[in-house]
């Protein structure tokens, strides 16, 4: 809800992601095995980020990818 209210892109998906994360920093660890429940999260996650590209999206990934590789070198040399 508060990010509903923040205007934030795919609120219900940023939130529970945010408050599961809370809960992580926490301490507050999920008693069940997650492995099913990542990879379907992840494919949700997925086709809900897949909806939104078109052909102006790609060209604006075009323009930023070198920085992306970039930050993701230098995220992988730390």
């Amino acid at each position: 809800m508060v990010f509903r209210r923040l205007k934030v892109p795919n609120p219900g998906l940023l939130g529970s992601m945010f408050f599961t994360g809370m809960m992580n920093v926490m301490g507050y660890y999920p008693s069940f095995t997650i492995g099913m429940v990542a990879f379907t999260s992840n494919m949700l996650i997925g086709v809900m980020l897949g909806r939104h590209i078109n052909r102006n999206g790609i060209s604006r990934i075009r323009k930023i990818l070198k920085y992306v590789v970039l930050q993701t070198i230098g995220i992988g040399l730390c």
